[in-house]
């Protein structure tokens, strides 16, 4: 895995593109942002006594919620600039918000009159019209990458947008898959059959985003009939939580269960979106793509095609 930062380099298999100074300036403040958000966070869970009870069960969840967002926040506004991916800074809009949301709520119903609660409530909510007024220039300066990867054939690059899209809703779908891991998880009792469907259910995300990316750039049809068939595993689970809530609603009555739910139907609703792109990607094989990502001799006679 070489690492070079000049334009059109290639970063452990994938071409980058070199941050100009509004870019570099955008990642230093939202990396401001992160550490500022990660420092207070971990402040919270520094002051939590364990073993957890009913009265920090909340605050510890939705401070490992926050946590990582963050981490998720951080990946997709550095690889969104440097691979040039407008559909991860829309990522990166959603997971910031996100982190807001979950500030404002951990603030106002969980740690009410918490100094480090009320700080991460400001940061986090305040930053947010500078994160939309940057993206917003960063988005429009984008074009050249895609240019360069997938040439002046217009086909191509419909096909590279679209496989984008593609594996930008799969990284959203996987932040979101472990986020309901973690908030239902902490909603009731943690019980044993409770702890092993969320080791299973985290480890599987995982390797499930990892075939996403791993079939689509290498056209492998095999392990996408096994991508389409692995897809059901992560509603599944989340209907069974629904149920499971219905059923014992008086065991999970608490802050986390309506996020828990909201959330629920919203990754849902991500992971049909996933399915979607995911036939468009898998209808589009032989198309032409497959030597533009992996930089084969013969992407040359396709991507300089009007």
């Amino acid at each position: 895995c070489t690492v070079i930062m000049v334009d059109g380099s290639l970063c452990c298999g994938e071409q980058i593109q070199a941050p100009d100074r509004l870019s570099k300036l955008f990642l230093f403040i939202v990396f401001c942002e992160i550490s500022a958000v990660v420092a207070l966070t971990s402040t919270t869970l520094h002051s939590l006594n364990f073993p957890l009870n009913d009265s920090n069960r909340y605050t510890f969840a939705f401070a490992l919620t926050l946590l990582f967002n963050a981490v998720c926040i951080a990946y997709y506004v550095l690889h969104g600039v440097l691979r040039e991916r407008v559909e991860e800074i829309l990522a990166f809009f959603a997971a910031s918000l996100l982190t807001a949301a979950y500030s404002t709520y951990d603030y106002f119903q969980a740690c009410s009159g918490s100094d480090e609660c009320l700080a991460r409530f400001i940061v986090a909510v305040s930053i947010q019209p500078i994160n939309l007024l940057f993206g917003y220039r960063i988005i429009r300066n984008m074009s050249w990458l895609a240019y360069e990867v997938a040439g002046a054939n217009p086909k191509t690059q419909a096909l590279y947008n679209q496989h984008g899209r593609f594996l930008a809703l799969a990284k959203v779908d996987w932040q979101c898959a472990v986020s309901l891991v973690i908030l239902t998880s902490l909603s009731g009792a943690l019980t044993e059959t409770a702890v092993i469907l969320s080791i299973l259910g985290l480890w599987f995300s995982v390797w499930w985003l990892i075939l996403a990316w791993y079939a689509t750039r290498h056209e492998h049809r095999l392990l996408m009939y096994l991508f389409f068939a692995f897809a059901t595993l992560q509603p599944t689970y989340t209907v069974y939580k629904f149920v499971d809530i219905a059923i014992d609603w008086s065991s999970y009555q608490g802050l986390i269960t309506y996020p828990s739910l909201i959330l629920g139907g919203v990754s849902l609703a991500i992971r049909a979106s996933v399915v979607y792109y995911g036939a468009c990607v898998f209808r589009d094989f032989g198309r032409g793509l497959k030597p533009c990502l992996l930089r084969m001799p013969e992407a040359a006679s396709l991507v300089n095609t009007p």
